[in-house]
């Protein structure tokens, strides 16, 4: 039997603040060249697109949190599954594993949850295929009407702008980093109000 292909889920998120925004070129750290972006957005208001449903928002945070936790179960059963002598390490990293989220909640100076959700989505800006090639990408922006905007045209979007990005839910487990769950890899955004500034906060 032909071993069946994981489909990537595509989910776009409603418009919120961006902050630390790296989408016109990528961050480097530690030789990784990463476009990235944090994005606040209020889980009790609008809705999100996840594979071509409209589901309230909170609804999709559940949905990924639930993918996250299946995939942080499954990685858990593989490693009581373990038998012989790395039986005993496989039992460690358990106690180590954690949960992750590519979302968290978003606090204010005074150290108080908001409301809001930060999404962090990032996406490799470049590497090398299987076939030793190497390859460069960059971030599919779209205007606040709907309409493309080439990669050499593309407006500086700086934190404080308002943005809207469609991301592809990835599951892993990274056995070396102690983590299972869900990330977030940037596929296109589309640009409703720029700010100009800093790429920090706003």
């Amino acid at each position: 039997m032909a071993k069946e292909v994981e489909t990537k889920v595509k989910i776009t998120f409603p418009a919120g603040v961006a902050s630390y925004a790296w989408l016109n070129k990528p961050d480097e750290f530690r030789g990784s060249l990463d476009y990235k972006v944090t994005v606040a957005i209020d889980p009790s208001e609008g809705t999100a697109l996840v594979d071509g449903k409209r589901i309230p928002t909170q609804e999709a945070l559940d949905f990924i949190r639930t993918k996250a936790q299946e995939e942080y179960d499954a990685a858990v059963a593989t490693l009581e599954a373990t038998t012989g002598k790395d039986k005993g390490k496989a039992l460690k990293k358990i106690d180590k594993l954690e949960l992750h989220l590519p979302f968290s909640a978003e606090y204010d100076d005074n150290g108080d949850e908001t409301g809001k959700v930060l999404i962090t989505p990032k996406s490799k800006a470049g590497g090398v295929n299987a076939k030793g090639e190497a390859w460069k990408r960059t971030i599919n922006m779209f205007d606040a009407t709907g309409k493309h905007i080439k990669p050499e045209v593309a407006p500086s979007v700086y934190g404080g702008s308002i943005i809207a990005v469609e991301v592809v839910l990835n599951n892993f487990y990274a056995s070396g980093l102690d983590k299972a769950g869900c990330n977030f890899y940037i596929n296109a955004l589309q640009i409703v109000e720029l700010k100009s500034g800093s790429r920090g906060g706003s």
